[in-house]
C-alpha cells in the first residue's frame, strides 16, 4: 500500500510539472537539440543556425561529425525545402567523419550549399564537392588537393577511389592530374571556377 501511495504522489507531481512547462514546449523542444560534444556545444539558439548556416573550421573527427550531422537534422526539421549553407574553412582530417557528414547531407531533404570561405584542404575538398545544392567560393579562397593518406591501407584505398570518382564526376581537371598519386595541387578561386569545382565566385556570404 505504501508503494502504491508514493507512486500516485510521484505521478501527480510529474503531471503538475508538465502542466507548468506546457507553455514553454517550443523552448523545451529546442533544448532537446542542445548537446555537449567534447568542447563543442550545439546551441539551437545560435544565430548562425537561425540563418541556416553551419560553419566548419576545424579538423574532421568523430565528435565534429556528430555535431554537424545533428545540426543538419535539426535544420532539415525546420524546413525541408530551404537551403542549408555549409561554410568550410578546414584542412581536412578523418575520412570516416567526412563520410558521416556526406551521408547525412544526402539523407536529408533540404539542399545543402557548400561555401569555401578560406581554404579547403584534403578531405574538406571532398565534402565541398559533395554539396547537394550549389557550390560557392568566396573570392581569394583556395583548395589544396592530394591523395588520401593514413592507415589502414585498405580504407585509404577506398577513400582514394571515392576521391577520384568525385574529381572525375564534379570537376574538369587537366587529364594529367588524375590519378593524383603522390602530388599536391593548390587551386585558386579562379582556377576552381575554371575547373568546374565551384558554380560561382562570390564576394561575401549571404546572411
Amino acid at each position: 500500500m505504501h508503494r502504491i501511495f508514493w507512486t500516485l504522489v510521484l505521478c501527480t507531481a510529474v503531471c503538475g510539472c508538465m502542466a507548468n512547462f506546457s507553455p514553454h514546449y517550443d523552448d523545451m523542444a529546442k533544448q532537446m537539440y542542445n548537446y555537449n560534444i567534447g568542447r563543442a556545444d550545439f546551441d539551437a539558439n545560435d544565430p548562425m543556425l537561425g540563418r541556416r548556416i553551419i560553419f566548419i573550421s576545424s579538423g574532421f573527427n568523430s565528435a565534429m561529425a556528430r555535431m554537424i550531422c545533428t545540426q543538419l537534422v535539426y535544420l532539415d526539421a525546420q524546413s525541408k525545402t530551404e537551403p542549408i549553407t555549409m561554410c568550410i574553412n578546414s584542412g581536412g582530417g578523418d575520412g570516416t567523419a567526412f563520410l558521416a557528414i556526406r551521408n547525412m547531407m544526402q539523407s536529408i531533404s533540404a539542399p545543402v550549399d557548400t561555401v569555401n570561405v578560406g581554404m579547403c584542404g584534403s578531405i574538406a575538398v571532398d565534402l565541398f564537392l559533395s554539396a547537394t545544392g550549389k557550390r560557392y567560393c568566396v573570392k581569394d579562397s583556395a583548395f589544396i588537393i592530394h591523395e588520401p593518406r593514413g592507415t589502414p591501407a585498405d580504407l585509404v584505398k577506398n577513400y582514394t577511389m571515392l576521391q577520384e570518382d568525385l574529381f572525375r564526376s564534379k570537376c574538369e581537371f587537366p587529364k594529367n592530374w588524375l590519378p593524383v598519386k603522390s602530388r599536391q595541387f593548390t587551386i585558386t578561386d579562379e582556377d576552381a571556377k575554371k575547373y568546374k569545382m565551384c558554380d560561382e565566385i562570390i564576394q561575401k556570404i549571404k546572411l
